[in-house]
Parts: structure tokens; sequence; C-alpha cells
């Protein structure tokens, strides 16, 4: 079975991004990124809101 959810250096490793600044984006400017999921502290980019977030920018 896959991985459903990706850490913040998960992510970034896998789109060549710079982990300080996703850390921002997250709270400063959400709508660069795909929709995260929080659990508490945690915070996780879940396969299906990546998915939307590569289709919505391969559309621009």
């Amino acid at each position: 079975m896959g991985k459903h959810v990706l850490t913040i250096p998960e992510f970034t490793k896998m789109y060549n991004l710079n982990e300080a600044t996703v850390r921002v984006d997250v709270t400063r400017a959400p709508e660069n990124l795909p929709t995260v999921l929080r659990v508490g502290r945690l915070i996780r980019f879940t396969v299906e809101a990546i998915k939307q977030w590569e289709d919505k920018n391969q559309k621009r």
C-alpha cells in the first residue's frame, strides 16, 4: 500500500523547494501550496491535494 500523506521535508525534496520557504508559506501564503492536513502541530500534504495543486498549476 502506497503512502497517502507527505511530510514537509518529503514534499520539498520531491519538488526541489526550500523547506524553510514552504514552512512559512503554510501559514502566510497557503494559496501557493497544496491544501495541508493538520494533526495537532503536524502538517502533512495529502497525495490527492498535491495532484489537485499540480493540475491547477499546469493550467496557468
